[in-house]
């Protein structure tokens, strides 16, 4: 593992917590902060998934809603999977016709 010096300021009780976790794991200080640091990470990532999927449902459900005001029938959850995947795909073209110089 390929570790960088880095400085970080806490509070004394922070230190104190972080002692007494790391004497109860018979780990050092530095390696409970990157045990925590590397959870609070992926947690942070997840929560951000979380986030944007739920835009994207919310987008989804206005346009939704909105062809339903207009007098289209609403979509189903399949039909909304088949349009993004489709749309996808066009987007992947495009970007492959334009690296492409096409």
């Amino acid at each position: 593992m390929n570790l960088v010096r880095t400085q970080i300021l806490l509070t004394p009780e922070q230190l104190q917590h972080l002692r007494r976790i790391a004497h109860e794991r018979q780990k050092s200080v530095s390696a409970v902060v990157r045990e925590i640091l590397a959870r609070a990470l992926v947690e942070s990532e997840a929560e951000a998934r979380r986030r944007r999927r739920q835009m994207l449902l919310s987008r989804l459900q206005a346009a939704s809603d909105a062809l339903a005001q207009s007098g289209f029938a609403p979509l189903t959850g399949d039909e909304i999977v088949d349009l993004v995947r489709q749309m996808r795909e066009e987007r992947t073209d495009d970007l492959v016709d334009h690296l492409l110089g096409a």
